[in-house]
């Protein structure tokens, strides 16, 4: 007879994608990814794409930062199989809340704010969700876990190994 048990390394509360862009990668290139992971740190999907830059000329900076990071957002939620219960990017990388607003996402996206030491990280949603939630509960499960920043490191090593040739 079998002893009753539940695997834990089976039971996930969701997922969550983390947005990584190399901004210009090179020669006008941007270069963007969409790294979804599990609770538990695992990966489940790897999408990146690229867009070469408008011509900067009659850009405001921001503006043309923005119209790339869209479309390079646009070309990856187009072909991703996953869609994560939350989205996360870095405040660094520019203001993705309006991101949020301009492509009319439907999941939350957190805009991580950080020190750098592994201390102090901050989070400020595109949207309200309830505390029990499906975003909560993964938001909580990867501040638990330390998973909030270091996610960002294994977008960035995806992008230099699938586009090191460009990035040489």
């Amino acid at each position: 007879m079998p002893i009753p048990f539940q695997d834990q390394n089976t039971v996930s509360t969701g997922t969550a994608g983390y947005l990584k862009f190399l901004t210009p990668a090179a020669k006008g290139v941007w270069l963007g990814a969409l790294f979804i992971m599990n609770d538990r740190g695992e990966p489940v999907e790897f999408t990146h794409a690229r867009v070469s830059s408008p011509k900067p000329l009659l850009w405001r900076p921001n503006d043309l930062r923005m119209r790339c990071i869209e479309s390079l957002c646009a070309s990856m939620f187009d072909v991703c199989p996953v869609v994560p219960d939350l989205l996360l990017c870095l405040s660094e990388e520019g203001d993705l809340r309006s991101l949020a607003e301009s492509i009319s996402l439907r999941v939350p996206v957190g805009r991580i704010t950080h020190d750098g030491s592994g201390g102090d990280v901050s989070t400020r949603w595109s949207m309200d969700f309830a505390p029990h939630s499906p975003p909560a509960r993964i938001h909580k499960r990867l501040c638990e876990r330390g998973l909030l920043v270091e996610p960002f490191e294994r977008a960035e090593a995806g992008l230099r190994e699938v586009y090191s040739e460009l990035l040489r």
